[in-house]
């Protein structure tokens, strides 16, 4: 079970508050949670890559710039197996974004003994193709993206898939995840050997057309043209594609700079 390790918060140029939570896996509770302190330059920063409309998975990283206050302090959440040690996001106490550790980012300046800023890199979806599959049966594809996002390790507040606009009969309304279901045998090969679940979710998204993104506390399945039309009316909701030149605003708080990627600079 995961526990609460680190912990800080810090007030945007917009007045949002916006709170860190680093989660790591432990018999029990930790007897102090450690502060986390904030450099002043990008303290959080979020970023979508920029991925071509053929591609599926469209990941995205967090990246915590604070300051170590000892030598080595934070070197320890990166020692251990992958998935173990979370990053939750909240903004003015909502569920943003959820993540883990990514082991293979990590490094120190060695200018000073302490007090000097270190990055901690998190990331949603980029393990999926470090995971094997292994399930059996008939599987709805609501239950295998659900498994998937487990297996990942990160929290969301649910699989949202009313951005689908693909039809499966003419005249018909838009299809839902839970109402398909394939073989699970799909996923492994003629010896057996399971597909990582990168495949899985290719495999079951890509010929309707469908992507999958984390954004505002959810994990969405949509298709482009149910993007164009059905998130723009959606007043309030701070979702955007992962693609740059998407007509949703997501220029938030201390804003969005906008090139090849969709990146959120707190």
């Amino acid at each position: 079970m995961k526990y609460l390790r680190y912990m800080g918060e810090f007030l945007s140029v917009a007045g949002v508050v916006w709170r860190a939570e680093i989660m790591q896996e432990a018999d029990a509770e930790f007897e102090t949670i450690g502060a986390l302190e904030f450099d002043a330059d990008q303290p959080l920063v979020i970023e979508w890559g920029h991925k071509n409309k053929e591609e599926v998975i469209c990941s995205s990283t967090a990246t915590l710039k604070i300051i170590s206050p000892g030598d080595r302090t934070y070197e320890d959440l990166y020692s251990i197996e992958v998935g173990r040690v979370r990053l939750d996001v909240y903004r003015n106490n909502a569920l943003y974004w959820s993540g883990c550790i990514d082991t293979e980012f990590y490094e120190e300046p060695y200018e000073r003994l302490n007090g000097y800023s270190v990055l901690l890199t998190f990331n949603d979806m980029g393990v999926l193709d470090r995971l094997n599959f292994d399930l059996s049966g008939m599987q709805t594809l609501a239950g295998l993206v659900s498994y998937c996002v487990g297996r990942c390790g990160f929290i969301c507040g649910g699989i949202d898939d009313s951005l689908i606009s693909t039809q499966l009969t003419k005249n018909g309304s838009a299809l839902k995840l839970a109402n398909l279901k394939v073989r699970s045998d799909n996923f492994y090969d003629e010896d057996g050997e399971a597909k990582t679940l990168a495949d899985v979710i290719e495999g079951i998204l890509q010929p309707l057309a469908l992507r999958i993104v984390q954004r505002a506390g959810k994990v969405y399945v949509y298709d482009i043209n149910g993007l164009y039309t059905k998130a723009a009316k959606r007043k309030g909701e701070r979702w955007a594609s992962c693609r740059p030149g998407n007509p949703v605003s997501d220029r938030v708080d201390c804003g969005v700079r906008r090139s090849q990627a969709c990146r959120l600079s707190l």
